[in-house]
């Protein structure tokens, strides 16, 4: 893909063009991300009784278990009631990527990756917890 860049103050609006040789799947991806992108200004965390007003941009992970979504911040760990698939979509945008069927993380929130002993790898976020990476995730997480 090649983004080319026109910007000069006589325009009044934005204008995107997509050019391509035919209507696929990578054009109505671009297309998608470009009608649905908005951007998530907080999430919903439950713990005990009491619900907490969470920023994306101060959530290290989530995380999947037992059929429930779980924030981890950077000292605390919420419940959060939305489906795992759907925070990886709205949060795209915000720096997360998937690393496994089970976990998306804050890139911005990773000390470092580990290689384990088996060959595979592991996130180390800033607050020290760990994630397993599935090998299928480790070329989006590499991007």
């Amino acid at each position: 893909m090649k983004l080319e860049f026109d910007i000069k103050e006589q325009y009044q609006e934005l204008k995107v063009i997509i050019q391509n040789h035919s209507m696929n799947d990578e054009v109505q991806t671009v297309m998608d991300k470009l009608v649905t992108n908005k951007k998530v200004e907080s999430l919903f965390g439950y713990e005990d009784n009491k619900i907490f007003v969470l920023k994306p941009s101060d959530v290290y992970l989530l995380y999947a278990e037992a059929n429930k979504v779980f924030a981890i911040l950077e000292s605390t760990e919420y419940r959060v009631k939305e489906k795992l698939y759907r925070l990886e979509e709205a949060l795209e945008c915000e720096g997360f990527v998937r690393i496994s069927k089970s976990a998306i993380v804050n890139l911005k929130y990773i000390a470092s990756i580990e290689a384990t002993f088996d060959g595979g790898l592991v996130v180390i976020m800033k607050n020290q917890s760990q994630e397993v990476i599935s090998r299928r995730y480790v070329k989006k997480v590499k991007e």
